[in-house]
């Protein structure tokens, strides 16, 4: 992820999940401060960015 990026997603926080329930099955939507839902890549590409950071900062100890 660039910087660009990782700064345009981090623009959009926080971010909160809205669930509906249909019966027995649940659709869980994760919308921007603006109401907009999330691309579930973006989701995980900032995951994966984060984790990336984190074992970085593991290995400094």
């Amino acid at each position: 992820m660039t910087p660009e990026r990782f700064q345009a997603l981090k623009a959009t926080m926080p971010w909160t999940n809205h669930d509906i329930i249909m019966g027995r099955q649940t659709r869980i939507s994760v919308r921007d401060r603006f109401g907009n839902e999330v691309p579930l890549l973006d989701m995980v590409d900032f995951v994966k960015h984060i984790t990336a950071h984190l074992a970085r900062q593991g290995e400094k100890g």
